[in-house]
């Protein structure tokens, strides 16, 4: 990829339009999702669903356009000093880099979902949630559960990207004639979501819970989660699994597609 000014702001808005796009759609689920996990009932209707919703985006500003801006910008310039493709090693420890530093940006606005999404809290969004965060720890608050967030996303992107990047190169050298085709973004991008909510989903049930009471004690937290048998850490799996791999098929295909059509290639 060439290294200026314009492919870069293309790249960055491809992948804004791209995880915006995705989030937009799967937003209900994001809410089932943390709902479970911290054992509170949502309400399902439209705007129960769609709590937290401008949160949501401004977590993919802080969160998921990092994650892919890194990943992508490493491996690209792996295969250029090289001319070879990342082994799959590689690629993991990239995804998991990426996915610390992108999990440190983000916590939080990570912290900011959780609260909005809470059915006890009388005024989600942005505004309200960073005003009650301030009011109750200050800056340091914003920061509230990050080694679990930075571990969870570690995980989650160091498994989904690679095995992403992966299923992608092994199918195009298996049919080479799916070049630039959706179908190897969607099956790439299934394999890879599914695997990171799998490896995951424990961390993210500590994380959430931490995050959604502000003065509980982390250690007290695993310790309650353990209490309720080994299968509670796996809550909310299935709704975390309905919203990351269609999450993941819809900001890759865009991204992907997006990219193609205006910088000339792929991106990841």
């Amino acid at each position: 990829m060439e290294h200026n000014p314009i492919t870069y702001f293309t790249h960055l808005a491809c992948s804004v339009l791209a995880t915006f796009t995705a989030t937009s759609i799967v937003h209900p689920f994001d809410v089932l999702r943390i709902s479970q996990q911290g054992n509170v009932k949502p309400k399902m209707t439209f705007s129960g669903l769609y709590r937290g919703y401008s949160v949501g985006l401004f977590r993919q500003c802080t969160y998921g356009v990092p994650n892919i801006m890194i990943y992508s910008k490493l491996q690209d310039t792996y295969r250029e000093q090289n001319r070879a493709e990342p082994s799959f090693v590689l690629k993991g420890g990239i995804g998991i880099l990426s996915g610390m530093i992108s999990g440190l940006t983000g916590t939080p606005s990570e912290l900011m979902m959780v609260r909005s999404i809470n059915p006890h809290t009388l005024t989600p969004g942005f505004f309200p949630s960073v005003r009650t965060i301030w009011s109750d720890r200050g800056f340091r608050g914003f920061f509230r559960g990050s080694s679990y967030t930075i571990a969870r996303s570690a995980a989650f992107n160091g498994t989904r990207l690679s095995v992403y990047s992966e299923t992608k190169v092994a199918l195009l050298r298996q049919y080479p004639s799916l070049e630039g085709n959706s179908a190897v973004h969607i099956l790439s991008a299934m394999s890879g979501a599914s695997a990171g909510v799998v490896l995951s989903n424990p961390l993210d049930v500590i994380k959430t819970r931490i995050q959604m009471d502000p003065g509980s004690n982390p250690s007290m937290i695993v310790r309650n989660i353990a209490s309720e048998g080994p299968l509670a850490f796996y809550k909310g799996f299935f709704p975390s699994l309905t919203k990351s791999v269609p999450h993941s098929v819809i900001s890759f295909v865009v991204l992907e597609q997006l990219t193609r059509l205006w910088l000339g290639k792929e991106v990841i």
